[in-house]
C-alpha cells in the first residue's frame, strides 16, 4: 500500500501558507510570557523574543547568532556541548521533551534558576531546537522561605514537646512525694489506732484521688502535645491484625480491673489486616476501654470488630450513662465532658485524643449514644486486603 503523497495543488497552498505560520510563530512568541529561543544544529541562536530579551538582558540583536553559551553558567557548558553533539547525532537525549530545572546566566553574569522544556524539529536537513523558558527564581525564593518556615515549626514543636515532657517530670516528683507521704500517714495511723483516724484516712485517700487525677491530666497533655510531631513528621504504619491486637490489649487492661469485671469481644467476617501505626491504635483502644468502664454499669462493655470487603468497623459499645443529646456536638472537643460525668474523673482528653489519632491513621471516628441506655464508638479503617 502506497504512503498518502500531496497533489501539486495542495504544495501550493502549503507553500502559500507559509509566511502565515511564520509570522504565526513570531506572534505566540512575541507575546509569551515565557522565554522562547530557537538554536540551530550548531547551537547557534536564530529566535528571541521579548522575554528572552526581559529574562537575559540581552537585545535581539546582540543574541541572534552567537551560541547558546552565552546564557549558561561556565560550569554547565562542557557538559551542554557534549550534549548538544551528542543529540545532534543520534537524535536522542535525556532532556529532550521534557521539563527540567537548571541554572541560566544572565548579562550581568548573575545565575538563576530556571525550568526548561525542549523540543525539536527537522526542516530541509537541519535540526532546529526550541526551548521555553520560565525564571522561577520567585518560586525557589518561596520554597525555600517555607523550608526554613516547617524548621523552625519543627524547632518550636521540639521545644514545646520538651517543654511539656519536663514540665510533666517536675510536677511528678512533688507528687510522688506528697503520694509517700500520705501512705505513710496511714501507716502511722494503723499502729497508733486514733480517734480521728477514719477522718484522716479519708483526707489522705481524697489526696490520693487528685495525685491520680493530676497524673493522668499530665499524661493526657503529653499525649496531646505529641500529635503535632505525628502528624507533621511521620508515623510507623504496619500491616496489624486488628481483632488480635484487640484481644492482647483486652487481656492487658483486664488484670488491672477490679470486682470481677470483664470486656467482651466479638469478631465478624474475616480477618483482614491493617496499615496502622501500633502506638497510636494502642492508645485509641485504652481510652475507649477506659471511657467504656469509667462510664457504664456492672454490665460488660463489648468490643465488636467488624470485616467487610473494603474495611474493618471496630465499635466499642457500653451500657453507660451515655450523652446528652444537646451535648454530643461537643464530644471531641478538648478538655470537654459531658454535664452528666458527676464526679467520675476524666480530664476531658481521652476522646479527643481517640479522634485525633484515628484521623492521623487515615480512619473514621464517630459515635451514637442515648442518655441513661449507653453509647457505641466507631472508629473505620481501610483494610489491606487478602
Amino acid at each position: 500500500m502506497k504512503s498518502p503523497t500531496l497533489s501539486n495543488s495542495e504544495l501550493n497552498q502549503n507553500q502559500d501558507l507559509a509566511p502565515f505560520k511564520d509570522d504565526m510563530f513570531a506572534s505566540l512568541t512575541k507575546f509569551a510570557t515565557d522565554s522562547i529561543i530557537v538554536v540551530d544544529n550548531r547551537g547557534r541562536i536564530i529566535s528571541w523574543n521579548k522575554s528572552s530579551e526581559k529574562m537575559f538582558g540581552y537585545s535581539k540583536n546582540e543574541a541572534i547568532g552567537q551560541s547558546l553559551q552565552l546564557i549558561i553558567p561556565k560550569k554547565y557548558q562542557s557538559a551542554h556541548k557534549k550534549g548538544m553533539n551528542n543529540f545532534i547525532s543520534t537524535k536522542k537525549g535525556k532532556v529532550m521533551g521534557k521539563t527540567v530545572e537548571i541554572e541560566g546566566q544572565k548579562k550581568d553574569q548573575s545565575i538563576f534558576p530556571i525550568e526548561l522544556s525542549l523540543s525539536h524539529w527537522d526542516s530541509n536537513d537541519q535540526t532546529f531546537i526550541c526551548g521555553i523558558i520560565r525564571d522561577i527564581s520567585d518560586r525557589k525564593k518561596n520554597e525555600k522561605q517555607l523550608h526554613q518556615a516547617l524548621n523552625k515549626e519543627k524547632e518550636l514543636n521540639l521545644l514545646k514537646s520538651h517543654f511539656v515532657a519536663t514540665v510533666s517530670h517536675e510536677f511528678r516528683t512533688p507528687l510522688s512525694i506528697i503520694r509517700s507521704n500520705s501512705d505513710l500517714i496511714k501507716m502511722l495511723l494503723e499502729k497508733q489506732k486514733t480517734i480521728e483516724q477514719d477522718q484522716i484516712i479519708k483526707i489522705t485517700n481524697r489526696i490520693e484521688d487528685q495525685i491520680e487525677r493530676m497524673i493522668q491530666l499530665m499524661n493526657d497533655v503529653l499525649i496531646m502535645s505529641q500529635i503535632d510531631l505525628q502528624s507533621k513528621f511521620g508515623m510507623n504504619l504496619e500491616p496489624i491484625d486488628l481483632f488480635n491486637f484487640c484481644k492482647e490489649q483486652i487481656d492487658n487492661f483486664s488484670i488491672s480491673l477490679k470486682n470481677n469485671r470483664k470486656i467482651i469481644l466479638k469478631k465478624q467476617g474475616l480477618p483482614r489486616k491493617v496499615n496502622l501505626d501500633q502506638g497510636l491504635i494502642r492508645k485509641t483502644l485504652n481510652n475507649l476501654l477506659s471511657n467504656a468502664i469509667k462510664y457504664s454499669s456492672e454490665e460488660a462493655p463489648i468490643i465488636h470488630v467488624i470485616f467487610d470487603e473494603n474495611f474493618v468497623h471496630l465499635h466499642v459499645q457500653d451500657f453507660g450513662i451515655g450523652i446528652p443529646a444537646n451535648e454530643q456536638e461537643y464530644i471531641g472537643q478538648s478538655f470537654y465532658r459531658a454535664s452528666n460525668v458527676d464526679n467520675k474523673k476524666g480530664s476531658g482528653l481521652g476522646l479527643s485524643i481517640v479522634k485525633e489519632f484515628v484521623q492521623q491513621m487515615n480512619g473514621v471516628f464517630k459515635f451514637k449514644s442515648e442518655e441513661k441506655k449507653g453509647s457505641t464508638f466507631t472508629i473505620i479503617f481501610k483494610h489491606i486486603g487478602e
